[in-house]
């Protein structure tokens, strides 16, 4: 791998995540975040993961909304969001982030 080099590791994070080795997805995409704090789409695939294969609404919820604020135009950020307040209960935050 390239040294220093944020979208690498986030585009191993997505094939290792395809490939369900979650585990290392997660590895390789902590480690774009290390390198780019600002790694928006970092942030939201490790969100994923979070939500999705781990039940963790309340991980992930952080991660989307880092990626959101980073990024006000990433709408796949934002949808997450509405996804992890749904699981979390929180219908009226869940209608906020859908909208």
């Amino acid at each position: 791998l390239t040294p220093g080099r944020s979208d690498v590791y986030c585009a191993l994070g997505y094939v290792l995540w395809q490939l369900d080795r979650n585990d290392e997805a997660i590895d390789a995409y902590l480690a774009a975040i290390h390198l780019d704090s600002k790694n928006a789409v970092a942030l939201n695939n490790l969100g994923v993961i979070y939500l999705d294969e781990q039940q963790l609404p309340g991980k992930a919820l952080t991660l989307f909304q880092e990626a959101f604020r980073i990024n006000t135009g990433y709408t796949l950020a934002r949808f997450n969001q509405g996804r992890c307040h749904e699981m979390l209960g929180q219908t009226q935050q869940a209608a906020k982030a859908y909208s």
